[in-house]
């Protein structure tokens, strides 16, 4: 991650329009000019020279934007003054870039920007060797074979909201763990969790491995409907059901059939096979057996030229939890 006047930023900082990683950034920035002064003094435009001195002062209103909160968390205000004594061909223009330049240094050294963007929460990154550099706490996640319907496994599945983009998740336990895909929340620390019908809730990631692309999600909730578990790996041919939020939020809860094609082995990692429908917007979400217990998570599709085969990818749910060290 690229660091800037000590402040670790998203993305490439001399991208101006369409960074790619922008998405990922959890606070903005903007800035409102609200007044500038000038003196500006040409001592030769006489002569035809149109060399520039002079002082300015700029005052500038900084807007610090959640997109974990979707709001304006805090207004700041900052003035940058310049003064240049010496005639340049450019002094008339350096002045005002100067002044600017000052109001951004008073902007990052102000206390309260400092404690709202340097937020060291720290996330468990999970090591392709095994190791993990942290320990996440017991978390009780019921295995069982009851039945749960179709209608109310769906409730227990959640959108996923990291910057700009969205996944599925799905609650593992009734304290608020949340599973989704790495890829997903990306480097985020902070995520924005809506519950099957509009609720939204903050949700702390974790821990991650990227290379397994799982996720581990905390929501601030106490009393999550969850759904069970079932970590034995269903037979080929057996009905499956993917649910989601596919492409936008109006569509969450989208259930989709199939059956367990197969199970690959895909660089060493197993993934289930199977044609239970999923789109954007799915990844993290769960496939359920017939009777509502989590047996895989989505990650990804196959495509021939951007048109759907029916053949899609997901990670076995004991696999998913196995990488998440979390004990079954």
């Amino acid at each position: 991650m690229p660091v800037v006047a000590d402040y670790t930023t998203v993305g490439d900082p001399e991208a101006l329009f369409q960074d790619p990683d922008a998405w990922r950034a959890e606070i903005l920035v903007g800035g409102l000019i609200n007044d500038i002064k000038a003196n500006i003094c040409y001592p030769l435009a006489g002569w035809g020279i149109s060399d520039g001195k002079g002082e300015a002062s700029i005052t500038v209103e900084w807007q610090i934007y959640s997109r974990i909160g979707r709001k304006i968390i805090k207004k700041i205000t900052s003035i940058g003054t310049s003064s240049i004594k010496n005639s340049s061909t450019s002094g008339q223009y350096d002045v005002f870039y100067n002044a600017f330049s000052q109001a951004v240094r008073g902007l990052l050294s102000n206390k309260e920007f400092h404690d709202i963007v340097s937020n060291d929460s720290p996330v468990v990154s999970l090591e392709d060797n095994g190791q993990s550099r942290g320990l996440i706490p017991p978390i009780h996640y019921h295995k069982t074979s009851s039945k749960v319907s179709l209608d109310e496994s769906k409730k227990r599945v959640v959108t996923v909201y990291a910057g700009d983009g969205h996944g599925s998740g799905f609650f593992i336990s009734e304290d608020g763990h949340i599973i989704t895909n790495s890829h997903v929340v990306e480097n985020a620390k902070k995520v924005v969790i809506r519950i099957n019908g509009g609720v939204e809730l903050t949700g702390d990631v974790l821990s991650s491995d990227r290379n397994r692309d799982i996720s581990l999600i905390k929501a601030n909730i106490n009393s999550a409907q969850f759904l069970n578990i079932n970590v034995n790996d269903l037979a080929t041919g057996e009905t499956v059901y993917a649910v989601g939020s596919p492409y936008m939020n109006d569509f969450e809860g989208t259930i989709t059939s199939g059956i367990i094609s197969d199970y690959r082995v895909i660089d060493d990692l197993r993934f289930i096979q199977s044609d239970a429908a999923i789109n954007p917007g799915n990844s993290g979400g769960p496939l359920l057996d017939s009777n509502g217990n989590v047996v895989g998570v989505a990650v990804s599709t196959f495509s021939v030229r951007e048109r759907t085969t029916g053949i899609n990818f997901f990670i076995p749910i004991a696999d998913a939890l196995a990488s998440l060290r979390i004990a079954p």
